[in-house]
């Protein structure tokens, strides 16, 4: 009894010297789990912070590195040194692609410098997203130091690598500046090309920018210069609703105002350029602008205010900017109208004054060069140091080499075995489109055989049929003579239809057709047969094609206006049909609900016959469909054995 009520006291003790225990316990832990989300969500925060403050001081750059290069790269060492301290390796791409693209006005050979670490620093962390950039700016370097070559080679990279990762932006500026590159070398058919393209990148990913110095690029080539000035007022007007834009905005206007040849419209151009350039702090601009305006003024004969102009405002600002190029050129300037006002004293000391000014301005754009230069050399000469080592570490690796000899001929023998399975692969995939092309030439040619019995067929019913309606027609005393008429008169054009729709269904009809003619004949079968709305291009207009090929593409054709007959019902359809850089190519859209492309489990029928007659012809095709556009095809066919060359290629 005693020691059961000890075991129970004892107990009761053991109870009340735990629970303040776990009581403790408890609290410290709750406190210690409420510390650490407190300095987790503090370091949260601070990392929210530190890559909010990076991006704006990326904008900073962005929007200063023309008109204060100076702050541009305190901004990006600023950023250097905070990356520095933070740590974190993979902002270092983009951070020393700011760098060298603040200090590239300026300091072209640290530039370099930081675009390669740029471009390593990608490599090293599998960035593949920035390269593209990095290689256009690297382009751009040696674009400037008049090393045309390079800079077209590494455009050229850099616009593949975008494609690879649908930067259409670095696409269209690569082909941009490949064209000025073309045009500063005189090759204007070149030039024009590559605007061409550039303008097609833009305008098919909506990028206005980019759209909009295309335009302004092709304005340059145009001949007839009401056309060429509408093409710049264009792209003046596409710049203008950007708000990124205000540069090429204000380089277009003073290119319109160098184009105009009445000097009051000139004045206005130059004097809109003038304040984009003064209220940006690009300077180069608001000399372009200022030096049109002295001229304008020379123009209408008021030289006073022309001379004013430019040794009291414009030739101050290039001294203070330091700008031997434009100095010179405003030297020039003045030493020209003080000529035609006739000071030619004071034209002779201009003059001179141009001539020193410029030998500075060569002098100093050959130092940059050299700087470059010396920066590329510096560049190679570590690629050849780590060369020699890669060297040396293989002269000492041989004697391992040896000793592995027998590993590594099993690896030959396993790529060879690879290789084989490689190829077995590729044969077996041949063997694959050779039965799918033999089995589109087997679809194609029942479809035609079942098309000409039925022409035929269409052909020999029609006018028995035609004749018995005829006769019921007339035999009805119920209508008049004139409903009769009329009745019969439709009847005779619904008869003619099915008598062309029936030759066209025949293919030795068709192979004596023009391909225009043709084109035309279907379209004004579905539009009377159908409430579509029709519009068809053909360029050029005497395109003529082979046999086989006119059959195949009547076809394409005949099924696309029937899908869309079918699916569409009501609404516009535009089909073209053109034959550029070696490729005819047809193009056809609509304005209908279309459809989910990605979800469509199998192509119905027609889809399936456009894509085997594209596949007989050696071509692509290309379908496109969602809920807001519409649907859109894009096929490409080689002209080579489906294009007969007639005149007209010649």
């Amino acid at each position: 009894m005693f020691a059961n009520e000890l075991a129970s006291a004892m107990k009761l003790n053991l109870v009340q010297l735990l629970v303040p225990v776990l009581l403790v316990l408890f609290t410290l832990q709750n406190w210690s789990c409420t510390r650490k989300t407190k300095v987790n969500h503090q370091n949260n925060q601070e990392t929210v912070q530190f890559y909010k403050t990076i991006h704006s001081f990326d904008s900073i750059v962005n929007s200063t590195k023309i008109s204060d290069p100076v702050f541009a790269q305190s901004i990006a060492n600023k950023a250097l040194r905070m990356v520095s301290l933070h740590g974190d390796h993979t902002l270092n791409p983009n951070i020393y692609l700011m760098a060298g693209s603040a200090f590239q006005m300026k300091n072209p050979d640290s530039a370099y410098q930081y675009y390669q670490i740029a471009f390593q620093s990608a490599e090293a962390n599998g960035n593949d997203t920035i390269k593209p950039r990095i290689l256009y700016n690297l382009a751009m370097l040696y674009k400037n130091g008049y090393n045309y070559h390079d800079a077209v080679k590494m455009l050229d990279s850099a616009q593949r690598m975008a494609a690879k990762i649908n930067d259409h932006i670095t696409i269209s500026n690569c082909f941009n500046s490949i064209g000025n590159i073309e045009a500063d070398l005189k090759n204007e058919e070149r030039a024009v090309l590559m605007f061409t393209i550039a303008l097609q990148v833009a305008e098919e990913n909506n990028l206005p920018i980019q759209t909009g110095v295309a335009i302004a690029s092709l304005a340059r080539f145009e001949k007839d210069e009401p056309k060429a000035n509408l093409m710049r007022r264009h792209a003046l007007n596409i710049f203008r609703e950007q708000p990124d834009a205000r540069e090429q905005t204000g380089y277009l206007l003073a290119n319109i105002g160098d184009d105009c040849r009445d000097p009051d419209s000139a004045m206005t151009y130059y004097r809109q350029a003038r304040e984009i350039g003064r209220s940006g702090h690009i300077v180069v601009l608001e000399l372009a602008a200022l030096n049109g305006m002295a001229y304008s003024y020379a123009d209408k004969k008021n030289y006073p205010t022309a001379l004013s102009l430019l040794i009291d405002i414009a030739i101050p600002l290039a001294i203070k900017e330091e700008s031997t190029n434009w100095l010179s050129t405003l030297y020039d300037s003045y030493a020209e109208i003080s000529y035609l006002t006739g000071h030619t004293d004071a034209a002779y000391l201009y003059q001179k004054k141009t001539l020193e000014t410029a030998t500075m301005a060569d002098h100093d754009q050959a130092s940059n060069q050299v700087r470059l230069l010396n920066a590329l050399l510096q560049a190679r000469s570590r690629e050849i140091k780590i060369l020699e080592q890669n060297n040396r570490i293989e002269l000492q690796g041989r004697n391992v080499r040896l000793l592995t000899f027998f590993v590594i001929g099993l690896t030959i023998l396993a790529a060879f075995l690879i290789l084989l399975f490689i190829v077995y692969r590729q044969r077996k995939n041949l063997r694959i489109q050779g039965l799918e092309i033999d089995s589109a030439k087997t679809l194609a040619g029942i479809e035609e055989q079942e098309k000409e019995r039925l022409s035929m067929q269409l052909h020999d019913l029609i006018r028995p049929v035609k004749n018995a309606i005829s006769n019921h027609i007339e035999t009805l005393e119920s209508l008049e003579p004139s409903a009769k008429e009329e009745l019969v008169s439709v009847l005779e054009k619904i008869s003619g239809s099915l008598r062309q729709l029936s030759h066209r269904m025949n293919p030795v009809v068709r192979n004596k057709m023009g391909f225009s003619e043709l084109c035309e004949a279907i379209r004004q079968d579905f539009a009377l047969s159908s409430a579509l709305s029709i519009t068809m291009e053909i360029s050029p207009a005497g395109l003529t094609l082979a046999p086989g090929s006119l059959n195949h593409v009547y076809f394409i054709l005949y099924e696309l206006l029937t899908n869309a007959e079918k699916h569409l019902g009501k609404g516009n359809v535009d089909i073209s049909v053109s034959s550029e850089f070696d490729n005819l190519y047809i193009l056809y859209k609509d304005d209908g609900q279309g459809f989910d492309s990605n979800l469509l489990k199998s192509d119905g029928l027609g889809i399936t016959l456009v894509k085997k007659r594209v596949l007989l012809m050696g071509g692509q095709s290309n379908l496109h469909s969602d809920r807001k556009c519409g649907t859109r095809w894009t096929i490409t066919i080689p002209a080579k054995g489906n294009i007969i060359r007639t005149d007209l290629y010649d």
